[in-house]
């Protein structure tokens, strides 16, 4: 079985795609004041190239912008893509100019830093930082601001200057979901003139498409339905909180700079912030679960029993897991159960989970404003609407009668989904379970789903009820 990032994605995803499909409307544009606080994050990475004499610096010869960046982190960490920072064309252009013109020059190591203070304001150089990571691979690299513009230190740390983004691991799931692109519509040295009166670019855009890799839920890139420039390359994709969703590595289908913008969900800059020493700002702390657990009212199952009733409290055991945001708790034996997708949370969305031989099961403390039936239903369409999934029906139980019922407050459904695997053409049947657990009417739900073998079902749903007797709801 294969866990870490695609199930991550997965339950990502759909938290995602169940936060903004029922109850909670579609907003047309980002606040102001949120519009103005994600241009103050997005900035402007510029390559300084100096003439310089027996190996002394001796003039400015050129600025070249190269695309855009997020800030992430209070402490000066700066998200972007690796091409942005890749300097292989302009080395070759500065050994052009020196052939040309017979100097010497030399790329400054430090990038300068433009940035705004709000979406009318012009970018001014604010900062200079040096590449910490680097991830061709994925095409994503970190900096670090390490002074000012004139590469001295900061008077005051840089977040006391703007607020950092916040992540959200879920990447954009709905083909229709509405997003928003923040970059600069700079680039290249010929741009530079223009680049200190011309401000930061704001797009909004439709999610076309997802792009998906090899394994269950793999998503690599977000296609948007929006026209963006060259030099919007690394910069911010958010949701309608203004959340960091992704960050855009490419603008394709048009000459003047393409009608669709791709970004790479931001999951995948996890492992690449963490090597550079990014840390995820802990969640506000929420109470202990109490032993005496307050249950939902016991749905009416049209199927199995045991997923309609009310969960009991956790007995003793040697493995917990604590939710921060939401504060579930789940208690496992640890002999049973081993840890496939390690604790994660960002005080939006909370995930954990835990697998067998038999099968996956994963626990999401996700934000969502309509009832467990709707949380439910969007989950079996999203996944049912994964690229490599062609075919899905209803699953059924051992006895043959179908796996769904439950309430507005705690619901529950399963499918049988067909997957293809378009490498060797092969089909393989896989069970998919989802429940939805209401916490706070309106405000969010608690979201399990499991993945298990089509043909051992019966096993699989076995233990999950097993697990599910050591849930402690808040």
């Amino acid at each position: 079985m294969s866990w870490g990032r695609t199930i991550l994605a997965t339950v990502a995803l759909a938290a995602f795609f169940a936060a903004n499909l029922t109850g909670a409307a579609v907003r047309a544009e980002l606040a102001p004041e949120a519009e103005d606080q994600v241009a103050a994050a997005t900035v402007l990475l510029v390559a300084l190239v100096l003439q310089v004499e027996d190996g002394v610096p001796t003039q400015e010869y050129w600025r070249v912008p190269l695309g855009s960046g997020v800030l992430v982190s209070a402490e000066g960490l700066i998200l972007t893509n690796s091409h942005v920072v890749d300097l292989t064309a302009l080395q070759s252009d500065d050994e052009t100019e020196e052939n040309t013109q017979g100097i010497d020059l030399e790329i400054e190591d430090a990038f300068l830093v433009y940035a705004v203070d709000g979406v009318a304001d012009d970018p001014n150089p604010r900062y200079s930082a040096i590449m910490v990571a680097d991830r061709p691979d994925l095409d994503l690299a970190v900096l670090s601001v390490i002074g000012n513009e004139r590469g001295l230190p900061l008077n005051r740390p840089i977040g006391q200057d703007r607020v950092p983004l916040a992540l959200n691991p879920a990447a954009t799931a709905d083909s229709r979901t509405l997003v928003h692109i923040f970059g600069y519509p700079v680039f290249g040295r010929d741009a530079f003139a223009s680049a200190g009166v011309t401000t930061i670019d704001v797009v909004d855009g439709r999610v076309r498409s997802l792009e998906s890799g090899p394994g269950l839920g793999d998503i690599r890139l977000i296609h948007i339905d929006a026209t963006v420039s060259s030099g919007s390359s690394g910069g911010a994709v958010v949701d309608e909180t203004g959340l960091l969703a992704g960050i855009v590595t490419e603008a394709r289908g048009g000459a003047a700079g393409g009608s669709e913008a791709v970004a790479i969900p931001v999951s995948l800059a996890l492992p690449v912030l963490a090597e550079a020493g990014w840390e995820n700002p802990a969640p506000s702390p929420s109470p202990s679960p109490s032993p005496a657990a307050v249950v939902p009212p016991e749905p009416t199952a049209t199927a199995e029993s045991a997923p309609g009733t009310p969960i009991p409290s956790a007995a003793a055991g040697d493995g917990l897991y604590e939710s921060p945001a939401y504060g579930f708790a789940l208690s496992y034996d640890p002999a049973l159960w081993i840890v496939g997708q390690t604790p994660v949370s960002d005080g939006h969305y909370d995930f954990f989970g835990v697998q067998t031989s038999f099968t996956e099961v994963l626990f999401g403390g996700i934000p969502y404003a309509g009832d467990a039936q709707g949380c439910v239903s969007d989950l079996i369409q999203l996944t049912a609407g994964e690229p490599d999934v062609v075919a899905a029906e209803p699953l059924v139980a051992d006895d043959g009668a179908p796996v769904a019922g439950g309430d507005a407050s705690d619901a529950f459904a399963g499918s049988l989904l067909t997957r293809l695997d378009e490498q060797t053409d092969t089909r393989r049947n896989q069970a998919y379970y989802v429940r939805c657990i209401v916490l706070e009417p309106g405000v969010s739900v608690l979201g399990i789903q499991q993945w298990s073998g089509g043909a051992i079902y019966g096993e699989a749903a076995r233990q999950r009820e097993q697990l599910l007797a050591g849930l402690i709801l808040p």
